[in-house]
């Protein structure tokens, strides 16, 4: 059974109402408009990084919480389209991982070289990584 993502601005929504704060007060002190506020509540709009930003500020709570949020209803709301359904594959799983295992390694520790013998990094969010995304 697939869990679905709820929108963050259904969580923000009830956050705020839990802090017994008005929107209209908490828009003024995220300093966006009651708009912006009222079309991410409703699920209608995004969070993006500003308002991450504005959310950590004002209401102490991670950037990369809101963000992580939004960016897992991104994906299961684009998945859910179809739209990429009839994208192939340029290579096989094994060989994109360690083309992406090389890759981090060039990046991340230009000194050492790379090999493919390096399992894939377990931040990729891979299949069967320990810290799937």
């Amino acid at each position: 059974m697939t869990t679905l993502v709820q929108h963050p601005g259904a969580i923000l929504g009830h956050f705020i109402d839990y802090l017994l704060v008005p929107k209209k007060a908490a828009a003024s002190k995220l300093r966006i408009s009651r708009a912006t506020l009222f079309r991410i509540i409703g699920e209608d709009g995004r969070i993006t990084v500003d308002v991450a930003m504005r959310l950590e500020r004002a209401l102490h709570i991670p950037a990369t919480y809101w963000l992580q949020r939004q960016m897992a209803f991104d994906i299961q709301q684009a998945r859910r389209s179809g739209e990429y359904d009839d994208i192939k594959p340029v290579k096989s799983l094994a060989e994109a991982r360690d083309a992406l295992t090389l890759a981090e390694n060039a990046v991340l520790s230009p000194d050492v070289e790379a090999t493919s013998n390096r399992a894939a990094p377990a931040s990729t969010g891979w299949p069967g990584s320990r810290s799937a995304i």
